[in-house]
């Protein structure tokens, strides 16, 4: 590989997964100088790295002095910003982490393995960590890179407070020539005196007996219960009758 190399304007989101062989994190993206050392150039401009596994960026082999970052924006690593594994330097400029859950760069080579080169703009991921690799954080951190996870809490949970039942007011009365249907289902409502009661499944038909007027009552989706919204009544249009009166009440 010779030459200048650009990669520039992408978003990744969710890259980056625990290596099962080498038992830690690979990252985003990844330098890898393990074969031969890297010195041509590679710059990485406006790079969107969103809610990352484990790191963001990863450097890791011989010799590794080609990568120049610009304008990268890390939002969220449930471990590490940077990744450091590797001997050379890299420039950074406007690389600006946040929600990192570990530590900012994982690094165990000492301070001049390789060079950070800071060129301004950048934020977010200047803490260092180096020991066994951690667990992935998902969240926000509640204890410091490298310790042991908190243990259950010793106290029960206080229940949450609960509110007295409510008590539904009587139902009103019903005009002259009207009764009150009780129904077992747990709703009342207002019928013709005289008018007879069917049930077919969950409709319930009222009739009066001497014409063609009827009303009929029927279960809607269960929904938050009033009597208007949970039933819902309806005439036929021959000839045009009273329709059944729906009084308040409780629903069992």
């Amino acid at each position: 590989m010779a030459g200048t190399f650009t990669v520039a304007r992408n978003t990744s989101v969710r890259a980056g997964v625990l290596d099962p062989d080498w038992k830690f994190g690979v990252g985003a993206i990844w330098f890898d100088g393990r074969d031969r050392p890297m010195t041509n150039t590679v710059n990485v401009t406006d790079l969107r790295l969103i809610d990352r596994s484990y790191e963001a960026i990863h450097i890791m082999g011989s010799g590794v002095s080609g990568p120049h970052f610009d304008g990268v924006g890390i939002e969220g690593a449930g471990a590490f910003a940077l990744h450091l594994q590797a001997t050379g330097g890299a420039g950074f400029r406007n690389v600006v982490a946040s929600g990192i859950r570990r530590a900012g760069i994982y690094t165990c080579q000492g301070p001049n393995a390789f060079a950070i080169q800071d060129l301004g703009g950048n934020s977010g991921w200047d803490s260092t960590y180096c020991g066994p690799w951690p667990a992935r954080v998902s969240g926000t951190p509640t204890q410091p890179p490298g310790s042991p996870p908190t243990g259950p809490p010793t106290s029960p949970p206080t229940p949450p407070a609960t509110s007295p039942p409510t008590t539904s007011p009587p139902p009103a009365a019903p005009p002259p020539g009207w009764r009150l249907h009780v129904d077992p289902s747990g709703f009342l409502i207002g019928v013709r005196v005289g008018w007879t009661t069917a049930r077919d499944g969950n409709r319930l038909t009222f009739r009066d007996p001497g014409s063609e007027r009827s009303s009929a009552s029927s279960s809607g989706p269960t929904r938050a219960w009033t009597p208007t919204t949970s039933w819902s009544c309806s005439s036929r249009p021959e000839p045009r009758g009273p329709r059944g009166t729906i009084f308040s009440g409780s629903r069992g």
